[in-house]
């Protein structure tokens, strides 16, 4: 039986981002069952974690998410910038701004984020982190998407 799973926050050093991956339940000895009412996730994933190898030194950070019934776990306590994974984010504000104000994106905007997304152009990063109200606005946005992790730094890319 294959469950989908997005793994939310995944970091190693100063870098970390969104992943989604699937796992098959029949081949993971970590997996059980979802509807198994007194599943410690928590101490399942420290335990696959175990066995993923780390440089001496690192931080390493995950948490998951099985989408369809909501449950997840996390493993270690590391908070981390996202680096050009802020790019994604500040697209999805941009977009939200956007449809709040009942338009499309303009020539100019939809210029800046196909280079910010295609080419990681930091120039278009910043002037759209300018455009969406630097972190004041990336916050807004990401407290309707529901990321209550995640907010804004004060270098101009959100960094």
């Amino acid at each position: 039986m294959s469950r989908g799973l997005a793994l939310v926050t995944a970091g190693c050093g100063t870098a970390a981002g969104t992943m989604y991956m699937t796992s098959q339940a029949d081949r993971e000895e970590a997996v059980e069952s979802a509807t198994e009412a007194a599943v410690d996730r928590d101490a399942l994933l420290a335990a696959a974690m175990g066995r993923v190898d780390v440089a001496d030194g690192a931080e390493v950070s995950v948490a998951v998410l099985e989408t369809g019934s909501g449950k997840g776990a996390s493993y270690g306590t590391g908070a981390f910038d996202t680096a050009s994974i802020v790019k994604v984010d500040v697209l999805a504000a941009l977009l939200l701004q956007a449809q709040d104000a009942g338009r499309t994106l303009t020539a100019v905007e939809r210029t800046y984020a196909t280079a910010m997304i295609e080419d990681s152009d930091n120039d278009s990063t910043s002037a759209l982190w300018r455009s969406i109200g630097a972190a004041r606005g990336l916050d807004a946005a990401n407290e309707r998407f529901g990321l209550t992790g995640t907010a804004g730094g004060e270098g101009p890319c959100g960094g």
